[in-house]
């Protein structure tokens, strides 16, 4: 299928479980509204952009608003929802490793490889209906920085950037991006407690709203931690239920409010 082989160090699959929790959808993104309005208009415009740059905290959301960049930009029906459809094959798929057409590396990976990126990166960037999305990339080293930053030069493929570091990533690699380098930031308090309520009932995970909030405090509303707490509650209790001990043992934060309902809300 293709006229290049992947090298055996770069597997696609290796984050299945972390991308099986991400939300797929532009519009299901948390707390990145002034990124995720612009992307959709230009969406419904049928001017996506070729070039995203994503900077901000690490749990910010920036590699889950990079894949929904990219099923955006794979999906045929974007022009017309301004999002990727959710129901098409390049969309159903749980992992966009599977799709050809997308690939997915990290700076320290690409180091790896770059023998074999230097002779075959060309065949993946040339090809306009391709994605290639490079995480973390101030791992990148600096010599294949300068060499990556002549190569999209003529990149017709979609590029996306992320990273936790910018003033690691060489300025005019960024400057390449113009105005769609991108600041992530933590969503709020209330859209992550709120995010973890959706988990718990998707789940089937019984707590209060105040320890999910004292758990969102706790994690900075780091939305990879907090969701994990949820998902560690339906793996590591016979019952799904949320308790103040329970809220102990993985944080080691004492609960300072007991509350009488799992129902319970508190004022945000």
């Amino acid at each position: 299928m293709f006229d290049y082989d992947i090298p055996s160090t770069h597997n696609a699959t290796s984050q299945i479980s972390l991308d099986d929790r991400r939300p797929r959808r532009l519009a299901d993104v948390v707390g990145q509204d002034h990124i995720v309005g612009r992307i959709t208009q230009a969406a419904r415009n049928g001017c996506l952009g070729r070039r995203y740059a994503l900077v901000g905290p690490t749990g910010g959301g920036k590699t889950t608003l990079a894949q929904a960049i990219a099923r955006t930009f794979l999906c045929p029906r974007s022009r017309e929802l301004g999002d990727a459809c959710g129901e098409c094959k390049t969309c159903s798929l749980a992992n966009l490793g599977d799709y050809g057409g997308y690939h997915e590396w990290t700076g320290a990976e690409l180091n790896e490889v770059w023998e074999w990126w230097a002779g075959n990166g060309k065949a993946i960037l040339e090809r306009a209906t391709w994605c290639l999305f490079l995480d973390e990339t101030q791992d990148l080293s600096l010599p294949h920085q300068k060499a990556l930053f002549r190569q999209l030069e003529s990149a017709r493929a979609m590029v996306i950037f992320a990273t936790t570091h910018e003033h690691l990533v060489n300025d005019a690699l960024l400057g390449r991006f113009g105005a769609n380098k991108f600041e992530v930031r933590r969503p709020t308090l209330v859209q992550a407690v709120e995010c973890m309520e959706r988990h718990c009932q998707h789940l089937g995970v019984t707590a209060t709203r105040d320890q999910l909030v004292t758990v969102a405090q706790h994690y900075t509303q780091n939305l990879r931690l907090c969701v994990d707490f949820v998902f560690t509650v339906k793996d590591q209790t016979t019952d799904g239920q949320v308790t103040n001990e329970f809220v102990k043992s993985v944080t080691g934060v004492e609960m300072s409010v007991t509350a009488s309902s799992p129902r319970s809300r508190i004022s945000l």
